[in-house]
């Protein structure tokens, strides 16, 4: 009797996704994709903008007191934190739109 819990002799084959040669169709692929990702990247943008008025803020109040409390490093470590997370979201996005346009995942 073979065991439940070991793994299949073959995993089931993926399905290969439909890519077009034409251009055209795989710009219309992506204005899709960009549709179905608009209100995350839009979040996300909205997140970045503000965390880069936050660091800017920071780093004048910074140079204006010429010295460096406790507070003014947390909001520049944690504002430029957010913006490396949200910038590396926006860029996995990006990877997966021209990953889907092109075919390789």
């Amino acid at each position: 009797m073979p065991d439940p819990a070991a793994a299949p002799d073959s995993a089931p084959a993926s399905t290969p996704q439909f890519v077009p040669d034409d251009p055209k169709a795989r710009l219309e692929i992506a204005k899709e994709v960009f549709k179905m990702f608009q209100m995350e990247r839009m979040a996300h943008l909205t997140l970045n903008a503000v965390t880069f008025a936050v660091l800017i803020g920071a780093a004048v109040m910074v140079l204006y007191k010429k010295n460096a409390d406790k507070e003014d490093l947390t909001l520049i470590c944690g504002s430029g934190g957010l913006i490396g997370f949200t910038s590396t979201r926006l860029l996995s996005m990006w990877t997966d739109i021209l990953n889907r346009v092109f075919g390789k995942a």
